[in-house]
Order: C-alpha cells, then structure tokens, then sequence
C-alpha cells in the first residue's frame, strides 16, 4: 500500500514531486546544472542566467539543437527570435533532455548562488549568452551564431 492518496489516478510512471532523499536546508543551495525527466515532455524551456534573467521558450520555437558530439562542451539553440550559447562540461544529459523536449531549465552558475559543484560530477554550465534577433537588427547586424 503507498502513502500517496492520489496514487490510482496518477498516470503509470509519475510520482509526486518530493524535495531529493538527501535535501537539507544546508545544501538547498547545491547547483544543478538542469532539470529533466524522460516521461514529462515540457512545454517551455526556462534558460537562467547567472545575471538573475531569464528566457522562457517554447520548444516550438527551437528550431535547431547543434552540440559538439565529441565532447559535449558546447550547445547552440537556433530559436526563430534568438540564439543560446551554452558552454561548459558533461552537457550530455542536457542536450539528451533537449533532443527529448524534456528539460525543464538549463542554469548557468553562479558562486554567489550556489555552492562549488563537485568536480567532474555531472553536468556544468559554465556561461549562457543569448543573441536576440531584435537586438542585431537594431544594432545594424545579421545576428550570427559566431
């Protein structure tokens, strides 16, 4: 028998949204460099900036996920308004969930934020630049993804 009064009309495969077995108010502020589940396609894409902006897309408007596939330390989102540059280490799991539509945010770090990520221990969002179509036009420039 589970604890979850709701457990017979939840879809086979979800469960309720719990803080991790190991959450304390100590390491609330743990970096994660992404949010995803692999049964829970998403909507939007939330992309945080270490600055405290952030964009939330649709996936509909992603029209072009380009990764570097031999190290994974890098991901550029074509979207139809901007472009995304990410750049870090281990982004696999990032541009997996991406390709799926099921992350939820991609978070740049921030050590004023959060505490040091342990080292080589998993994904790590070194900087995210956003390039706004409307804002080269402005500028006299073709936004480029250079």
């Amino acid at each position: 028998m589970t604890d979850d009064p709701l457990s017979q009309y939840r879809k086979q495969g979800t469960t309720p949204h719990r803080q991790p077995e190991d959450y304390t108010p100590e390491n609330s502020k743990r970096y994660q460099a992404f949010a995803g589940k692999d049964n829970q396609r998403r909507n939007r894409l939330d992309i945080r900036g270490k600055d405290g902006m952030a964009h939330a897309v649709g996936y509909s408007f992603i029209i072009e996920i380009v990764y570097d596939r031999r190290t994974y330390t890098g991901i550029l989102l074509v979207l139809t308004t901007m472009l995304v540059k990410v750049k870090g280490r281990g982004l696999r799991p990032i541009v997996d969930a991406l390709k799926l539509g099921t992350c939820e945010f991609i978070q740049e770090f921030d050590a004023e934020e959060f505490d040091a990520p342990d080292a080589d221990n998993g994904p790590y969002v070194e900087s995210i630049e956003v390039i706004s179509a409307a804002e080269q036009r402005a500028q006299g420039k073709q936004p480029t993804a250079s």
